[in-house]
């Protein structure tokens, strides 16, 4: 399952929060007065919003997104929050949404691709993935021995890991340095589509 690494940083977090990790809408947006009475959408994690389909035979329906922008894993692409919409559901696929600012570390074991098989043992994954969603400037992200800011056009990133990874961007920067050297950007398609990814290598 390539969301094992998420699961675990956020089994540790809510662990140490005191927090459950499937959260009703009302415990994350109790100000929302649209999010707080949903029952048939949930939190998974911090991060994390799932709209799964309740009714036999569905193939779309109506999700709330609170304020922010939120990232369709399997569509890549954004959509507005304070907004219900129209999302397709088809078989194969869940709505799941990204909130923006966060990074989703995931994990492959042959292919880099949402859905593909993988082992139980997190360790064993041949390829490691963070899914960096919206950037910010002043909002610097620390992930995986990583630490990212964005400054002015340009991404830098500080790493002190012993093993690759692939940092892949939802919006693409304009160039990104690690530890201060250029490095050349690529594509990954994750769900049907090419994003930008730098292929980051151990230090």
């Amino acid at each position: 399952m390539s969301l094992m690494p998420y699961l675990r940083r956020e089994a540790a977090w809510c662990v140490a929060e005191k927090q459950p990790l499937l959260r009703a809408m009302l415990l994350d947006f109790q100000d929302d007065s649209r999010a707080a009475p949903l029952w048939d959408q949930y939190m998974f994690g911090r991060d994390l919003l799932v709209a799964p389909i309740i009714r036999e035979g569905e193939v779309a329906r109506q999700v709330y997104l609170p304020e922010g922008r939120w990232w369709h894993l399997f569509h890549n692409r954004w959509y507005e929050g304070g907004e219900t919409h129209r999302v397709d559901a088809p078989f194969e696929e869940i709505p799941v949404f990204l909130r923006a600012g966060a990074v989703l570390p995931l994990a492959f074991h042959q292919a880099a691709r949402l859905g593909a098989a993988m082992p139980s043992d997190i360790d064993a994954a041949a390829i490691s993935v963070l899914l960096v969603a919206g950037l910010e400037h002043g909002a610097p992200l620390t992930q995986d021995g990583l630490e990212i800011e964005l400054s002015g056009d340009v991404v830098r990133v500080i790493s002190k890991r012993t093993r690759p990874i692939m940092l892949v961007f939802t919006d693409p920067p304009v160039r990104l340095e690690l530890n201060g050297t250029d490095q050349l950007a690529s594509t990954l398609e994750l769900a049907g589509a090419e994003l930008t990814m730098f292929d980051l290598p151990a230090i």
